[in-house]
């Protein structure tokens, strides 16, 4: 068989002007720092597996450094909203703190807030306050202590001198138990 010659084209003038003009623009491209990159990522871009050693090892730095530093910021952002969560529940206590209440309290607080729209803490727990002055609440009492309670009931509260010796009775039975917790503990 015979060699297949392989037949070039002619190229006009006005062709051959052309492709002058487009190597002289890729070119000046390439030759100015603040384009060199994008001209390089274009022909890369055209070509995929053509090799251009200056991108090459600047995406594997990239891959690198992004592959060092993500761990990093990943743990960076999980500390910060620990961080925040704990600057919450500071400043929530310290709020409870200033205004004397207890987590049941706070709790109550907010739902009221939320469910009145209420924005400004020192206003929802003013509010809050106005509403519970009616609302009977349970108040702890000492262990033992319904045993005095049943014996008030059955004093007249006219008997001035019974109620007194009742009160003293109930008082002397509650330094009594505080002096045998302060020897036991």
């Amino acid at each position: 068989m015979p060699a297949e010659t392989e037949v070039k084209p002619e190229l006009t003038e006005e062709r051959r002007a052309q492709l002058l003009a487009t190597g002289e623009l890729w070119h000046t491209l390439a030759a100015d720092p603040k384009t060199r990159k994008e001209a390089l990522r274009l022909l890369k871009l055209g070509r995929p597996d053509q090799p251009i050693p200056e991108l090459d090892m600047e995406d594997e730095a990239a891959r690198k450094a992004d592959e060092r530093v993500k761990p990093i910021e990943e743990e960076n952002k999980s500390l910060k909203a620990e961080v925040e969560g704990i600057k919450r529940h500071l400043n929530r206590q310290a709020w409870a703190q200033q205004h004397g209440l207890e987590e049941e309290d706070v709790v109550e607080i907010e739902t009221f807030a939320k469910e009145n729209g209420i924005t400004k803490g020192d206003k929802a727990v003013e509010l809050w306050r106005n509403q519970q002055l009616g609302t009977p609440r349970s108040t702890a009492r000492e262990p033992g202590g319904e045993a005095y309670l049943s014996t008030l009931q059955k004093i007249n509260p006219r008997d001035q001198n019974k109620i007194k010796s009742a009160v003293f009775t109930e008082a002397n039975r509650i330094i009594r138990e505080s002096r045998q917790r302060r020897r036991a503990g």
